[in-house]
């Protein structure tokens, strides 16, 4: 009689069987696919520097094969910074596999470290549409983004494209619509063919074609690129406002970067110390800036709290900041909860769909929790701004308003988002203000980019709060409001204040 195997030989078995048809699928798929002897792989190294400063590196790879459909994109960088004694690096490693036979991007797939923080999101490219898939600690986000395939602009690492739109038309500049990992989002861009320059990067003669781009939503910026004539390689890359490099390099480099220490590159020191801001009654800033976001008028720098007067053109704001101390305690507030009117521009201040969040019920929850005393829609939005306060430490990391709830860390827009969020999530109109700060803490008096917010009362109209420093009922002067992407003041100076 034959003797039966034990169970436990019999799965073993099975499982070494399972595993080798395994090992040999994977041996047969990339012998397939990747065939190394027809495999085609070029390696570009890049320097990244800002304010004259090497802070990382770049490498972008094309990977070419024989049997597969698909040219691989793959980009890498790193950068290193600091705030003030924290140190971190930010990191991104992303792949783009595009169809060579169609001429059309298919799939792409990025991760992105920032500091602790480590976030996965994949694209993927249908016909009239990109569904964006986060993958985030403890949670998945899908969206999906319509696009008009015949607009859509592959990859800005993509620069054969470029050569390609302009042999295709008989203008000097084109305007397009792309969608250009990691921003995730449809922005328009103006293209400028330019001059033929000849460049020198290491002792090496490039003959480079210019192209000069604006990106006019949903940021407004400027880029200059410096394209091989030769080889489509890219060789200079600049951003002015933002005074950011990107140009080809040797490997030796990495022995120099230094961390850019991100307080100086994001303050402004000015010559006046004022130990007690939070006393003032009224402080007059002379500034000159360039907005680089979006359009810029004289009603949006004023305020509650600060009128402007000067000039603006071509978005360069030049002039004088009067801020003032106007104490609210919400007198005339709404009834709570608020009934808003219909009026669409107060509905989007209503949606919880900002900066990546969504409706989520354990915010909702929580906001109700918080507010369940109130009378006023003042009081509640003092509530909310004082729990964030008390509950939220200081990280500089950019979060979601869930993820600054969960983790109970954020910056000063991680505080403020989460405010507006929990703000709109009980029917309390809510939004960001952004802008400077002035703090007496850096270079003996210096003004610093901050986030604080905004919330809707009625006839009162919109009065700011600041949750990250705990300023409900009457923010400081300290606080000048600048509701675009700036670039760093040419020039800003106290010329007059008062207790």
């Amino acid at each position: 009689m034959r003797k039966k195997l034990p169970v436990s030989k019999i799965f073993f078995l099975k499982f070494l069987v399972l595993s080798i048809i395994c090992i040999a699928l994977f041996i047969w798929f990339y012998s397939f696919f990747l065939d190394y002897d027809n495999l085609k792989s070029n390696e570009d190294f890049y320097a990244i520097k800002m304010n004259n400063n090497l802070i990382g590196w770049k490498t972008r790879n094309i990977i070419s094969t024989k049997h597969s459909k698909y040219d691989i994109y793959s980009t890498k960088y790193t950068m290193q910074f600091k705030l003030g004694r924290i140190a971190y690096d930010v990191k991104l490693d992303q792949k783009l596999y595009f169809n060579y036979l169609k001429n059309e991007p298919h799939f792409c797939k990025t991760v992105i470290i920032n500091g602790k923080k480590k976030d996965r999101i994949n694209c993927v490219y249908l016909n009239d549409k990109i569904i964006i898939t986060h993958f985030g600690k403890n949670r998945i986000k899908s969206r999906e983004i319509i696009s008009k395939k015949n607009n859509l602009f592959l990859s800005i690492d993509n620069y054969s494209y470029l050569k390609n739109l302009f042999e295709n038309s008989k203008e000097n500049m084109v305007c397009i619509n792309t969608f250009t990992p990691p921003l995730f989002k449809i922005a328009r861009l103006k293209i400028k063919k330019g001059d033929i320059e000849e460049i020198v990067i290491n002792d090496k003669n490039y003959l480079c074609q210019i192209y000069n781009m604006k990106v006019l939503s949903p940021y407004q910026m400027t880029i200059k690129l410096w394209i091989d004539i030769t080889s489509n390689k890219l060789i200079r890359y600049e951003q002015p406002l933002q005074e950011l490099t990107v140009e080809l390099a040797d490997k030796s480099i990495i022995n120099n970067i230094k961390r850019l220490n991100l307080v100086s590159k994001l303050s402004c020191p000015v010559d006046v110390y004022i130990p007690h801001i939070k006393e003032l009654k009224e402080l007059w800033v002379k500034t000159k800036m360039r907005v680089i976001s979006r359009e810029i008028t004289k009603a949006k720098l004023e305020s509650r709290n600060q009128t402007f007067k000067g000039t603006i053109k071509d978005n360069l704001i030049n002039g004088v900041f009067i801020i003032k101390a106007n104490q609210y305690y919400g007198k005339g507030a709404p009834n709570f909860p608020q009934k808003v009117s219909d009026s669409q521009i107060l509905l989007n201040y209503l949606s919880s769909k900002i900066k990546g969040n969504s409706n989520n019920l354990i915010l909702k929850r929580k906001a109700e929790e918080i507010t369940k005393e109130c009378k006023n829609s003042w009081s509640a939005a003092v509530e909310l701004a004082q729990w964030v306060n008390n509950n939220i430490k200081y990280d500089p990391s950019k979060r979601t308003a869930e993820d600054v709830f969960l983790s109970r860390r954020g910056n000063c827009e991680g505080f403020s988002l989460l405010h507006v969020v929990l703000c709109r999530s009980i029917g309390i109109p809510a939004r960001l203000s952004t802008g400077y700060l002035y703090s007496p803490l850096l270079y003996s008096g210096s003004f610093i980019r901050h986030v604080w917010t905004e919330v809707y009362m009625g006839k009162d109209g919109w009065i700011p709060l600041d949750p990250a420093l705990g300023e409900y009922n009457r923010i400081s002067v300290g606080h000048i409001k600048i509701p675009s992407l700036c670039s760093k003041p040419e020039r800003i100076e106290i010329i007059k204040y008062s207790y």
